[in-house]
């Protein structure tokens, strides 16, 4: 199965996060600047995370989604991080990918991480990655089942 998991990161929350979900999977994590490849193979399952700003997804994550060719993808789920409040959360990715014509499941994962600061300083911590990998293990076995 070619599981492919991307994400942005602007302070290094959603990193953190996307690499403990592809430590479980046993795929390596990978910014959007640097996935321009992975679109020229079909991909069973793309985990694809942002950290949420001002309550929305960031513009280089817009743009990427939008560059997706949804033939080429089987299945998405989501994943983000967010110092503030949740008003989007992984709501708005989901919405974004199912705009493009891609499958998406309902499933996703969402965590505070620190912002500025001040806001969530230890977050995303060990209980959050821990739930980040039982999410990435949930996700991969709905997979096998279907």
């Amino acid at each position: 199965m070619n599981i492919q998991v991307i994400y942005h990161s602007q302070s290094g929350n959603t990193k953190k996060v996307a690499e403990a979900i592809a430590q479980e999977l046993k795929v390596t994590a990978i910014p959007i600047e640097q996935a321009k490849d992975i679109r020229r193979k079909p991909i069973d399952l793309l985990l694809i995370g942002d950290g949420m700003y001002f309550g929305g997804m960031s513009g280089q994550m817009k743009q990427f989604i939008d560059t997706l060719e949804p033939q080429k993808i089987k299945t998405a789920a989501v994943f983000s991080t967010s110092g503030g409040s949740w008003p989007m959360g992984p709501a708005g990715l989901q919405k974004r990918l199912a705009e493009r014509n891609i499958v998406v499941l309902e499933q996703s994962f969402k965590c505070h991480g620190s912002a500025f600061g001040v806001a969530f300083p230890s977050h995303p911590n060990e209980a959050d990655l821990a739930n980040a990998r039982k999410f990435a293990r949930s996700v991969a076995e709905s997979m096998k089942e279907g």
